[in-house]
């Protein structure tokens, strides 16, 4: 891989969410992320002192991603503001799906108190506070209301792309006996997430 001596963390953080969201956070190591970015083995350490400081950026970098999916939400042209609440929710479920690994760790216990990392705990606030403005813009609500209408939204949708992404897992023919309730659940979901959506975010 070649880089410029000024860009080499962004490469090597470029190189470590790539390995994350393919492999998983537990492939990652800073001896394979020189080995990959094509750099020495120390090189790595220079930006990144610790396994836990690389997770934490790669974190980081996936609140930024989604902020920048709810950010277009935000500022699109929709019918209604329903129709932009129904939205986000879609790109927030649509991001945890299509982004597996890396919104599983940015959930994880790998990371255990943000607070320690300024980055990424203004990456998390900022999408949150993202999110809010797209409240807002719906329903007629104070600030505390506001936080917690973000709260409940937030815990639904992180429900939901675990929901849809259990489905994935179930073999076809499971899925086509319809024997199981919770099957029949995830199904009706999959179906149907903007319906379901509508019901539940109101």
């Amino acid at each position: 891989m070649k880089y410029h001596h000024g860009n080499l963390k962004q490469v090597l953080l470029d190189c470590a969410c790539e390995t994350c969201e393919n492999e998983g956070a537990d492939a990652l190591s800073l001896r394979g992320l020189a080995k990959k970015a094509n750099v020495s083995q120390t090189a790595p350490y220079r930006h990144f002192a610790t396994k836990q400081e690389l997770l934490a950026c790669i974190a980081e970098e996936g609140f930024k991603n989604l902020t920048k999916d709810l950010q277009k939400v935000l500022d699109g042209e929709f019918n209604s503001e329903r129709e932009r609440h129904i939205a986000s929710g879609r790109t927030y479920i649509e991001f945890g799906l299509n982004n597996l690994n890396t919104y599983n760790l940015m959930f994880s216990d790998s990371i255990k108190d943000f607070s320690e990392f300024s980055g990424l705990e203004e990456a998390a606030e900022t999408c949150f506070q993202t999110l809010k403005k797209i409240i807002t813009k719906v329903f007629n609500l104070n600030d505390e209301q506001t936080e917690l209408k973000g709260m409940h939204q937030w815990a639904m949708a992180h429900g939901l792309v675990m929901i849809l992404h259990k489905r994935k897992s179930i073999p076809d023919k499971a899925r086509e006996s319809g024997s199981s309730t919770a099957i029949k659940v995830m199904d009706r979901v999959n179906e149907d997430l903007d319906g379901f959506l509508g019901n539940f975010l109101d």
